[in-house]
């Protein structure tokens, strides 16, 4: 299940598939969004089905509370068929029910055993996600909706990895040929200056590959190393 979840490329369109696939497949799900930790108290919602899912999730994240919040760090699952008398989320929970939302049902997703993110079901009807095979269902089809979301970010990183790699390569070659440097002196330079700047590697690599020198101050003479002699510090 996990790869028929994953389209051909990207963290998104896999997401969106998951909403989608979720709402076909679980009765109760009217709407459906997928959380996502950005830090240890940090969330972002990928992508949702409706606007109501998505308001629902900003809400949670404003004010640090709700299901999927808890579901996101904490708890393995959380339902709800009274969002706006429920005790847990006081806050949350009557601005929910404003919003025309009535049960929900958030289940953890995790990568390596950690918690990294949250698949929020939604219904607009009160008193659902009650019934036990439908949950266990949901909680079979958010680890393989967890699985195809991590394997996707996993590729998008490698690839950005790689084609990091490509322009920093692109960048020595361009300083070895002004420069006179060699491999090694090219490579130290280009971090230099990434460590003195507190700027990214392959921001600095790919701002050598667009004007075909280092940035000003570089170099001891504010334009680049002299020939052959650059310290590689």
């Amino acid at each position: 299940m996990a790869a028929q979840l994953r389209p051909a490329s990207g963290a998104q369109p896999t997401a969106q598939s998951v909403i989608d696939t979720a709402v076909g497949l679980i009765p109760d799900a009217r709407w459906a969004s997928v959380t996502i930790r950005s830090g240890r108290r940090s969330f972002e919602t990928l992508t949702s089905t409706h606007d109501e899912a998505r308001a629902a999730d900003r809400l949670q994240y404003e004010l640090g509370e709700g299901p999927c919040v808890d579901a996101a760090t904490e708890v393995g699952w959380l339902r709800t068929g009274d969002v706006g008398h429920d005790p847990r989320w006081p806050t949350w929970g009557p601005q929910a029910s404003r919003l025309g939302v009535s049960s929900l049902l958030s289940l953890q997703l995790t990568s390596d055993d950690q918690p990294v993110g949250a698949l929020n079901l939604y219904s607009p009807e009160p008193d659902l996600f009650r019934d036990d095979d439908e949950i266990a269902f949901a909680l079979l089809y958010a680890s393989h909706a967890a699985l195809a979301l991590t394997s996707t970010r996993q590729i998008e990183g490698l690839r950005s990895a790689i084609s990091s790699r490509h322009v920093i390569g692109l960048a020595q070659g361009i300083l070895m040929e002004r420069y006179d440097l060699t491999v090694d002196t090219s490579f130290a330079l280009l971090r230099r200056y990434s460590n003195v700047h507190n700027a990214k590697l392959a921001r600095v690599a790919a701002d050598v590959v667009s004007t075909r020198r280092l940035p000003s101050g570089a170099g001891a003479d504010g334009g680049g190393p002299t020939p052959g002699t650059a310290d590689p510090g």
